[in-house]
């Protein structure tokens, strides 16, 4: 949940996007992302704040991922892939298109945590709505 937009300024979701990874495989874990509308679509006022790999803060409008925390117990380690590895507003696109988000290095994890931003900005021609929406839908899997 966002909440409100306001016009010009990079807003980051109330919660985040979590993952907890364990596995055994020798090959390592891996984490990908996709979404159902490349972006934050309104059916009320058919507009779509579009997706993309970009500075928020340097962009009119748009919305993506960035990560935030990682850790586990022993192995790996968890990384973030680009684009979702940005500092300050840098965030990587969702698309309909699977994107590799995380992984364990080529190593056995346990207890893999990591956690997403979610971030999004509006700008001064963004038809205001109440029911911007996206669905993400994340896959983890082992290489054996």
């Amino acid at each position: 949940d966002f909440g409100e937009l306001n016009i010009g300024s990079v807003t980051i979701a109330s919660q985040k996007v979590w993952v907890d990874l364990d596995t055994n495989s020798e090959g390592g874990g891996f984490v990908w992302v996709k979404d159902e509308f490349v972006g934050l679509k309104s059916t009320n006022v058919a507009y779509t704040i579009t997706s993309a790999t970009a500075n928020l803060a340097s962009v009119n409008e748009g919305y993506g991922l960035q990560g935030n925390t990682k850790t586990q117990t022993s192995g790996g380690p968890l990384n973030f892939k680009s684009p979702y590895d940005g500092v300050s507003d840098n965030v990587g696109v969702i698309d309909t298109s699977f994107k590799l988000a995380f992984d364990t290095t080529g190593a056995s994890i346990v207890a893999g945590r990591g956690s997403l931003f979610v971030k999004a900005k509006a700008s001064n021609v963004t038809p205001s709505s109440t029911d911007y929406t996206d669905t993400l839908t994340l896959i983890a899997a082992g290489s054996f």
